[in-house]
């Protein structure tokens, strides 16, 4: 298993698709949320397989419309996300850290049902690198989150 697996799903889950390409007629992080179809995110998810044993993620507003923090629970790793857009371009940006030193940051474009993350990391054990994360929203309450930094793999999520 890739050693920066546990970083990867971390940051992964605790960006789902809070992500604009380009500026929006939005007036706030809300706004471009609502817009694109990624609202419905906030809450809990976790994987099926353990139901949240393994994997758990809770998205929810900070500051109304205009900042969200996620934060992840793994087994042995909690990982804390805010998520705001950038007033002047209009990009929806994302910073991570975790409880054992790792960090990234990075900026995502989406669609409707679909956003691509290019992410940037620093991993507590020193390596350091880029890696490409998408997430598909197969249904309101299931999300396929699927990670490329050398063979891609697949994830599961589901809402609680």
């Amino acid at each position: 298993m890739n050693k920066l697996l546990p970083l990867t799903i971390a940051f992964a889950t605790g960006c789902l698709a809070f992500f604009s390409p380009t500026a929006s007629a939005a007036d706030n992080l809300g706004a471009v949320l609502k817009e694109t179809g990624w609202d419905a995110l906030i809450g809990t998810w976790v994987d099926p397989e353990t139901k949240g044993e393994n994997t758990k993620t809770t998205f929810a507003w900070k500051y109304e419309g205009e900042l969200i923090e996620s934060i992840t629970w793994q087994a042995k790793k909690e990982t804390t996300t805010l998520f705001g857009r950038n007033l002047k371009t209009g990009k929806v940006f994302v910073a991570s850290a975790d409880d054992v030193g790792g960090c990234s940051t990075g900026e995502v474009t989406f669609e409707k049902g679909l956003a691509t993350f290019n992410i940037s990391f620093a991993a507590h054990t020193g390596e350091a690198g880029d890696l490409v994360i998408t997430y598909r929203l197969v249904d309101p309450d299931t999300l396929e989150v699927t990670f490329v930094m050398g063979q891609p793999f697949t994830i599961k999520l589901v809402r609680v």
